[in-house]
């Protein structure tokens, strides 16, 4: 660790990710979105994995998830969705 104007600046993977000053992520792992995704098992066992090895370290780890309001609340934020299939996007009414 180097230190510059009274800042420890790290130099190696083991001291920038330091579990008291690090943090696991963990974003919409819902059932619902994970069943949606192409290989989304495989991304569930990968994420217990980094899970796992977190929690061993000693880190702090966050869940979140993705919430939609309902269509009528939503005004201009959602008026644009993907057409199934094809990859483009369309307009909502």
């Amino acid at each position: 660790m180097k230190q510059f104007h009274g800042l420890s600046i790290p130099t190696a993977i083991e001291e920038l990710c330091e579990p008291r000053r690090t943090a696991l992520l963990v974003y919409d792992m819902q059932v619902g979105i994970c069943s949606q995704i192409r290989e989304g098992a495989r991304v569930v066992e990968r994420c217990s994995v980094a899970l796992a090895a977190a929690r061993r370290a000693g880190m702090r780890v966050a869940f979140t998830r993705h919430l939609s309001a309902p269509m009528k609340w939503m005004g201009t934020t959602n008026s644009v969705a993907p057409w199934p299939g094809s990859g483009q996007l369309i307009l909502r009414p």
